[in-house]
């Protein structure tokens, strides 16, 4: 079993992307998934400032901007990388063509509001698939 990507594009100002998010653990329970979690908008240098060493920023930041709250950043977060990751991230979903937020993307297909989890959740499965065959 193979653990498949969700990169989530979502904008801190955005109820849709909040209830998204809020959802998201539930909805895809027992699936096999990673989220990069990717802001854009409002709040996003924020979360790229106290992104992980990893890079992007985690659930625990996301949760915590999302609450209005802004956690510490880690020691020696640097602003101008901070910019250059929210650009990056920028890019990408220019890339991905994301015209709206929230967007969650898996395996080149793009889910937007109003989701439909069921349809995410196949994408998930055949992504899956897709990877167990090419071994």
């Amino acid at each position: 079993m193979s653990v498949q990507r969700i990169d989530f594009y979502l904008d801190f100002a955005s109820a849709e992307a909040r209830a998204a998010f809020d959802a998201l653990p539930a909805q895809l329970m027992g699936a096999s998934y990673a989220v990069r979690y990717l802001p854009l908008g409002a709040g996003a240098l924020a979360a790229w400032e106290r992104a992980s060493a990893l890079g992007t920023p985690n659930r625990y930041v996301c949760e915590r901007l999302f609450a209005g709250e802004t956690p510490p950043a880690p020691p020696g977060a640097a602003s101008d990388q901070a910019a250059a990751r929210l650009q990056r991230a920028e890019e990408g979903a220019r890339a991905a063509g994301v015209q709206h937020l929230p967007a969650l993307i898996v395996g080149g297909q793009t889910f937007t509001p109003p989701l439909d989890w069921s349809a995410l959740r196949a994408a998930l499965e055949r992504a899956e698939n897709t990877d167990t065959q090419e071994k």
